[in-house]
Parts: C-alpha cells; sequence; structure tokens
C-alpha cells in the first residue's frame, strides 16, 4: 500500500502537515514528557506538540473555505461528501470505541446498555478526552460552504479587518477576562473560539506570501517567546496558552506555513510514503488515545522518562498505524469509495 502514488494534483505539503500533527497529538497525550525537571522546556516541548490541535482546524478551513460553491449539486456533493469522508469513519470507530471502553470498564455488555453508551458518546461524552475535537469541528464544517462565498468575496482589506477583529476578540475575551476569572458575557461573534483558528488557515493561505512570510515567522517566535514567558511569569493568568491565546494562534499560523512552504519533501518514495500515512491519519487519531491507555501501558515497562516517551510514541503510533491500515483497507476506504462512486455518478 506504501507504493501507491499520490495524484500528481495533490498538495503533498498538506499531507506532510497531517502526518506531523498525527504525530505531535500521539506526543502530546504520551506521558511522562522528557526533561521533565525544566519547567521551560516543558511548555516549550508542550506548545509545539500541541500545534497539532491548531494544524488539524487550519487544514480544514484552508481546504474547505478555499472550495467554490455556485450550484445546488456543489452543496449536495460537499454535505453528501463531509458525511462519508468524516462522519462516516467516526461513527463507525466511535461504535468500536464504545465496545472497547465498556469492556475495559468491566461492566455488563447488552445490547441496550450499548445503544445507551453509543448514544451518550455520540452526543457528548466523546467531547470529555481527545475526541472533543470533532464537535467544533461539524459545526464549522456545516457552516463552511456559506462562509466560503463570503471570504471568497471580499477583499484583501477585509479579510484583514476581519482577522484583526478576531485577534482583538480574543484579546479582551481572554488576556482580560477569562485568564483572571473575570466573565465575558459578550458572544456570537463569528470568529469565536476555534472558528478564528478554523479562518486563519485560509486567511495564512490568502495573505502569506513569499513577499512577507518572513514577517510572519517573526511574529510566531515573538509570540511562541510571549507565550512562554506567561507560562513562568504568570502561570495562574495564562489560562489558554496552547488552544485559543491570540499569541498561540499566530505562533501556530507561522509554524503551519513554515511546515507547508519550507520543508521540501523530494523523491517519489518519500511523497509515497507521507501520502500513505496521511490516508491513514484520522483513523490513527481517532483510536490513538484507547492505545495508549490499553495496549501501550501493557507492553512498555518502567524506563527512563526521555526513553519511556520515546518508546511510547513509538510504540502507540505503530499500534495504532496496524489498526488503521487494517480498518481503513478493510471496511472505512472500501465503503467510502463505493458511495463516493455512488454520489458522483448522480
Amino acid at each position: 500500500m506504501v507504493r501507491k502514488k499520490p495524484p500528481d494534483n495533490r498538495d503533498i505539503s498538506l499531507d506532510f502537515i497531517r502526518v506531523v500533527s498525527m504525530i505531535f497529538v500521539i506526543g502530546a497525550h504520551t506521558s511522562p514528557k522528557p526533561m521533565a525537571r525544566s519547567p521551560l522546556f516543558t511548555a516549550a516541548f508542550l506548545m509545539i506538540l500541541l500545534t497539532c490541535n491548531s494544524n488539524f482546524y487550519m487544514l480544514s478551513g484552508e481546504l474547505n473555505l478555499s472550495k467554490r460553491f455556485e450550484t445546488a449539486g456543489d452543496y449536495r456533493r460537499y454535505f453528501v461528501g463531509k458525511a462519508v469522508s468524516l462522519l462516516f469513519p467516526y461513527l463507525l470507530v466511535t461504535a468500536m470505541l464504545t465496545v472497547w471502553n465498556m469492556a475495559v470498564s468491566g461492566g455488563e455488555i447488552t445490547l441496550s446498555s450499548y445503544v445507551k453508551h453509543l448514544y451518550l458518546d455520540i452526543m457528548a461524552e466523546n467531547n470529555k478526552i481527545h475526541l472533543w475535537f470533532m464537535y467544533p469541528l461539524v459545526g464549522m464544517l456545516l457552516s463552511a460552504p456559506f462562509l466560503s462565498r463570503m471570504v471568497n468575496a471580499i477583499s484583501d482589506t477585509e479579510l484583514h479587518i476581519m482577522f484583526v477583529i478576531g485577534i482583538l476578540w480574543g484579546i479582551v475575551s481572554i488576556y482580560f477576562t477569562a485568564d483572571w476569572d473575570v466573565g465575558f458575557a459578550y458572544s456570537d461573534w463569528l470568529w469565536d473560539g476555534w472558528s478564528l483558528t478554523f479562518f486563519a488557515g485560509y486567511y495564512s493561505r490568502r495573505v502569506i506570501k513569499e513577499e512577507n512570510k518572513a514577517v510572519w515567522y517573526g511574529l510566531g517566535l515573538i509570540c511562541f517567546v510571549i507565550n512562554l514567558l506567561g507560562t513562568r511569569l504568570i502561570p495562574q493568568h495564562n489560562k489558554h496558552w496552547t488552544d485559543l491565546a491570540p499569541a498561540f494562534l499566530i505562533f501556530s499560523m507561522a509554524a503551519y506555513t513554515f511546515l507547508k512552504n519550507e520543508i521540501p519533501i523530494k523523491g517519489e518514495l518519500p511523497r509515497r510514503v507521507i501520502f500513505f500515512l496521511a490516508s491513514h491519519s484520522f483513523t490513527v487519531y481517532l483510536v490513538h488515545y484507547n492505545v495508549i491507555s490499553s495496549v501501550t501501558v501493557k507492553i512498555l515497562r518502567p524506563v527512563k522518562p526521555a526513553v519511556c516517551f520515546f518508546l511510547s510514541a513509538a510504540v502507540t503510533f505503530a499500534v495504532s498505524l496496524l489498526i488503521a491500515v487494517v480498518l481503513d483497507g478493510c471496511v472505512i476506504h472500501p465503503v467510502q469509495r463505493y458511495l463516493k462512486n455512488r454520489i458522483y455518478q448522480k
């Protein structure tokens, strides 16, 4: 399967970001971290690893807000396509993980208890651990066709204004209020929370060019330092330094752009390997947490923290990838191909 050649029009740099983010999310959930006695290193390492969340949202924003929607057929293909490519594997793997979790907990598994747990998992319980990512994403993807018509119709100046308002909104709602346990009751700004990160994927694609990318890299480095200083000087007032804080968003945008533009991927074999790994990255993301908690801990014996981290991450990656290859190859990808063929023939 590694020998499969990526399509000629495939942006392999985006696949590279998918692979890096897949590895980072496994690292973020693997403990203990190396050099844990150094708070500064720990903060910097965690900040880098958790760009995985921003990368996932920015990838979705870049790809989906760049699409054009002109006819009813465009909307039909988009929504049905998302149901096939995203919702189907998510629901299928959730159904499997529900059984897995019920078996691990040791409780009795009956049809009624399984249906109840599955429904709760889909509606809310998955939001408590690593699958929280899916809940904002569903709303973003439902909104994307309509937002796409807006952002593609406006000028770069209007795009800048929206982004600046989003950053200012984040400064007030996080730095001036949430970080200090002060309420912020204003709501319904279009690009609030993770939606701004989603928008940032499209924004960065459109406005960060060869002539200004160095400025963005510099801003990203400055924001990286600001975040580090916040964790050391006012840790109790720096609550969103790895997710929604404006400084983390700008650092993530710079890192995302750097991965996309500055890492050369040459040669047919590297392209095929990246394409192969990227094609299984979503399923790896869905199953890796259960692998960590139920498989990796039983395989590895206690060793030095630094060694344990890399060994645990490697074992989790290998086992998760194996599960993903089998599940994707036997069920998910064949069903997706069948459904997409039926959809696009109409």
